[in-house]
């Protein structure tokens, strides 16, 4: 974009017929239009990986929270996985946690519905309602 707001000024600047200096004058503003849509699209992407990071984080110490009031190993390597998840997550944004997801379910499944009800009493006791959603999209469950 800057090379061709660079041509364009180039253009602009050589004498040139009213015509041409109006096709040129336009696409001079098209240009500026794109730059200004270009930086506020950047800007919002970089204002939501803040808000990701932000609740991720929460959602980190909300799970420290969580592994406190589990009681058994296999629950708490449930809660630990969601851990590195999260931790993984917050710092590579565009990290794939599929396979993640998948070792924290089949952990999971393989409590016994008791350890189950206290794993899921000690997310809903302590992981905030709006860091839930990025816990969701961290642990698969």
């Amino acid at each position: 974009i800057n090379d061709i707001n660079n041509t364009v000024n180039e253009f602009k600047n050589k004498s040139l017929s009213s015509e041409k200096e109006k096709k040129i004058e336009k696409i001079s503003t098209e240009v500026k239009k794109i730059e200004k849509v270009t930086g506020e699209k950047e800007k919002e992407s970089r204002n939501q990986k803040e808000v990701k990071r932000d609740s991720l984080a929460k959602a980190q110490n909300d799970l420290k929270g969580a592994y406190s009031h589990v009681k058994t190993s296999k629950e708490q390597k449930v809660i630990l996985k969601m851990q590195s998840t999260v931790s993984k997550m917050k710092s590579n944004p565009s990290y794939d946690a599929r396979s993640d997801q998948a070792s924290v379910k089949d952990s999971y499944s393989k409590l016994d519905a008791d350890s189950k009800d206290r794993v899921k009493n000690a997310l809903f006791k302590n992981i905030n309602r709006g860091n839930a959603e990025q816990l969701r999209k961290a642990s698969g469950l």
